[in-house]
């Protein structure tokens, strides 16, 4: 957004139109931009609303810190300041709901940066958690980018470093999500939690013609908490899909002490 636009942001023009009359009503009052950094565990957030000509910004981690900061500015001039030169891109508003509330999910599901999180005042937070906006909108995690195998991978090994449960989701083949995304995000636990991974090498991949599945066969090392290095093998079934490669199944074969 330049100058120019934000000095009209009264004036913009209604946004793309939403399934139901309560959304349309809700998601014209404001403008939404992201920075394109979602799938590396964090982004920032900007919500404009054009009749207060208020922005509210937000910075989002969606390991175990969730929000992890908040501010709100009023007036034009000011609304200039808070957004700088960083590189952002429209999004829209239900997905901007989307990105608010796995991150404040992650604030309530580890315990973190609560203090904070209650002293926010705004409408966003308290729409984030309504079943319309998430029932209704497509889950906004990797927005429109296309996984490559590979991609596929490293996303994969990432959310688990990380604690990222709904970057998680968001790999796994639909039929392996489960009908509740919000319930299997807050049961998720991965046995690798906490590891730090050092390298993963994809050692193998098997096409399974009959069935259109691909296996594919890792080998991770990493370190535990305590500092002891382990080998892993894994092996990730995985389907191709009109958003590229999903994972169907994951398995944890081996783990040994890595041989010094």
């Amino acid at each position: 957004m330049d100058k120019e636009e934000l000095k009209n942001v009264v004036g913009i023009g209604k946004l793309q139109e939403t399934s139901t009359i309560y959304q349309e009503r809700t998601a014209e009052k404001y403008l939404a931009y992201a920075t394109k950094s979602r799938c590396n565990g964090y982004c920032r957030l900007w919500i404009i609303s054009k009749a207060q000509k208020r922005v509210e910004y937000f910075e989002l981690k969606f390991n175990r810190e969730g929000i992890a900061d908040y501010r709100s500015i009023y007036g034009k001039r000011n609304m200039e300041n808070v957004f700088g030169e960083e590189y952002r891109y429209r999004i829209t508003y239900a997905e901007a709901l989307q990105l608010l509330g796995d991150a404040v999910r992650q604030n309530y599901k580890y315990g973190r940066n609560l203090e904070l999180v209650e002293q926010i005042n705004s409408v966003h937070l308290e729409e984030c958690w309504q079943q319309e906006w998430r029932t209704k909108h497509k889950s906004y995690v990797l927005g429109e980018k296309t996984l490559a195998l590979t991609d596929l991978v490293s996303l994969y090994i990432q959310s688990i470093a990380q604690e990222d449960s709904s970057l998680f989701y968001s790999l796994m083949a639909e039929e392996a999500q489960g009908e509740n995304r919000d319930l299997y995000l807050y049961n998720w636990y991965h046995p690798l939690e906490g590891f730090i991974f050092r390298d993963v090498t994809i050692e193998a991949v098997h096409y399974r013609v009959l069935t259109g599945e691909i296996e594919v066969w890792l080998l991770a090392e990493a370190s535990r908490p305590d500092g002891l290095v382990l080998e892993i093998d894994l092996s990730l079934l995985c389907l191709h899909t009109d958003g590229g490669y999903r994972i169907k199944n994951e398995k944890i074969n081996e783990v040994r002490k890595k041989k010094c």
